[in-house]
């Protein structure tokens, strides 16, 4: 396989790379296996690049697409998304709802983070709201998100591994869920148990995450949430 680099970011994809509009039954309904298959040979091949949508049988990809990628080490493979089409008439380019449609995404792939994120069709949006809300909303979370990690790592820190440690430190949490699939991440999360975090790095993550703090999509009935 050869790679290249990705425009102007860092990332060095493959030539080749992977597009899942398939994976959603959006052009003939297929076998979900038979898919998952085609992804991993894709993988082994070289392939590291992964590209979705929401949109795609109305997230049906995404779903499908986190299946497949559950048992692979992430550290393989570049994944990208999109925000503001959901359906056939339906586009949503504001702040809010693309907000929202990354965390569910992330939801659907079983990731915890995304390599890029696009407007999707934006051409059937109103331009200055793609300028002035959505790329504006795209950029405010990476950049929390990036700054916390980076500040992390140069503390000499790991961020999954504070927050596990965090969480276990807190006796009215009774039970903290562990959600992997990776051997490796399980014994780095049961050595959490005998392990103390850093509280001076803590409260500076914690400062950091202020701008989105609590931030969640929304769901169920209103008077719930």
């Amino acid at each position: 396989m050869k790679y290249r680099r990705l425009g102007k970011t860092e990332l060095k994809v493959s030539v080749v790379s992977c597009g899942t509009t398939p994976l959603g039954n959006e052009y003939r309904q297929i076998d979900i296996s038979a898919g998952i298959r085609a992804l991993h040979l894709a993988l082994d091949l070289g392939v590291n690049f992964i590209d979705t949508s929401p949109y795609y049988d109305r997230t049906k990809s995404e779903l499908v697409l986190g299946q497949g990628l559950a048992q692979i080490d992430r550290n393989r493979y570049y994944l990208a998304t999109k925000v503001g089409r959901y359906d056939l008439d339906e586009f949503d380019f504001s702040a809010d709802r693309v907000t929202r449609s990354i965390d569910k995404s992330l939801q659907r792939l079983k990731v915890g983070y995304l390599d890029l994120i696009q407007c999707h069709d934006n051409e059937f949006g109103n331009l200055d709201q793609v300028v002035n809300e959505t790329i504006p909303a795209l950029q405010k979370a990476k950049q929390v998100c990036a700054q916390v990690s980076t500040h992390c790592r140069r503390q000499g820190g790991d961020l999954a591994e504070l927050g596990m440690q965090f969480s276990l430190a807190n006796p009215n949490i009774h039970s903290t869920l562990m959600g992997t699939a990776n051997p490796d991440n399980v014994r780095k999360n049961i050595d959490c148990l005998t392990s103390t975090y850093d509280v001076d790095l803590l409260a500076e993550v914690q400062e950091m995450l202020k701008p989105i703090h609590n931030r969640t999509w929304i769901s169920g009935r209103p008077e719930n949430t």
